[in-house]
């Protein structure tokens, strides 16, 4: 998470979707920048809204407005089941090499919810306390270039994002019955994803 009191910008980083690259072109011109372990790196927007909004608004800063990407729904979760391929990954118990993509998504929907560990949805990432979507400026990780001219427009400036933390690439592929399975269980996120103007 990156926030520029001077540029009114408090970036959200939803896991893949680039936040690594962002967070490098960005970090330089950000006063609060937190990093480190996942869990503060990728603050979702309830917890913003807890512990930074409130710390803004206590020296009298409240024009700082949120930002995220949000990637296609099943296209997020091949992300991660790419990223989990890695070897560093193997016999840890997270790790999906020598796993399809249909045996990885069957094993990760409990009762007709997408449940993985440590990762969470995109939809409970961008929703306040109260249950509805809080972060201001919401943009399709498909649409980069979208979200790109918006900073432009914040920081004032041509900004080059650097292509890092690549997943390895690996075959992703799913039968008709358990993609409509996943649908079902993705709906809050395909509904959001569906409202973001492209």
């Amino acid at each position: 998470m990156l926030i520029s009191v001077r540029h009114r910008t408090a970036y959200l980083a939803m896991p893949k979707t680039g936040s690594t690259s962002v967070e490098a072109t960005l970090r330089n011109q950000c006063e609060f920048r937190i990093g480190g372990q996942p869990k503060f790196k990728h603050m979702n927007f309830a917890r913003y809204e807890k512990f930074f909004a409130q710390m803004l608004e206590s020296y009298q800063i409240s024009d700082v407005e949120t930002v995220c990407l949000f990637r296609e729904p099943i296209d997020w979760l091949m992300s991660w089941y790419r990223y989990r391929s890695r070897d560093a990954l193997a016999g840890t118990g997270r790790g999906t090499k020598g796993m399809s993509f249909e045996d990885f998504i069957d094993g990760i929907i409990v009762d007709g919810v997408v449940k993985m560990a440590n990762v969470g949805s995109q939809a409970a990432f961008v929703r306040g306390a109260n249950g509805k979507v809080g972060v201001n400026h919401i943009f399709r990780y498909d649409n980069f270039p979208a979200f790109e001219s918006f900073l432009r427009g914040r920081f004032g400036q041509a900004l080059e994002f650097p292509r890092l933390n690549s997943s390895p690439r690996a075959p992703a592929e799913l039968s008709a019955p358990m993609r409509a399975r996943l649908e079902d269980a993705l709906s809050e996120d395909l509904a959001i994803y569906h409202d973001i103007a492209r």
